[in-house]
């Protein structure tokens, strides 16, 4: 009988240790837990930052590999890039104005993608962030920490038989 009731004592006084020491450390660490989110919201960034720069790098090799095979492509980017109007009398080039280009990107932007979307840090780490829940979740984990101690802390003495 003695063995059962320790090891019932033994059970209590772990888990209520282990949910106190959990509620002191928890509410001394939220804010390096609330870092470790921000970073990774950064390094998403920088990784979808990095993949846009090797995008834009892959298409000029592409337009750059063009325009050395093909010396006409030289002609066709003169007009878009530079605004240099072709001097053929023969041929009708479209105008474009400034209606056609916002509409057009428009079209672009509403075709993309949002991945913008910024990565929030779950809700627990952000009501367990404002002071008074800070607080009080150090104090309520000390004090079962404390009552642990106090009442599982020494086990029961044997009686002398």
């Amino acid at each position: 009988m003695f063995w059962i009731i320790t090891f019932f004592r033994f059970i209590l006084f772990s888990v209520f240790f282990v949910v106190g020491a959990s509620a002191v450390v928890l509410s001394l660490m939220v804010g390096e837990i609330e870092d470790n989110y921000r970073s990774r919201e950064q390094l998403r960034l920088m990784h979808r930052d990095i993949e846009r720069l090797e995008n834009l790098i892959a298409d000029y090799e592409l337009q750059i590999e063009q325009v050395k095979q093909n010396p006409e492509a030289v002609a066709r980017l003169k007009r878009v890039a530079l605004g240099i109007e072709p001097q053929s009398d023969d041929t009708a080039y479209p105008k474009a104005g400034p209606e056609e280009f916002a509409a057009a990107a428009a079209a672009i932007k509403a075709s993309r993608i949002d991945t913008d979307t910024p990565l929030k840090s779950p809700i627990w780490v952000q009501r367990t962030m404002e002071p008074k829940f800070r607080q009080s979740l150090f104090v309520a984990g000390s004090g079962l920490t404390l009552i642990t101690l106090l009442f599982f802390g020494s086990g029961p003495k044997r009686q002398p038989a």
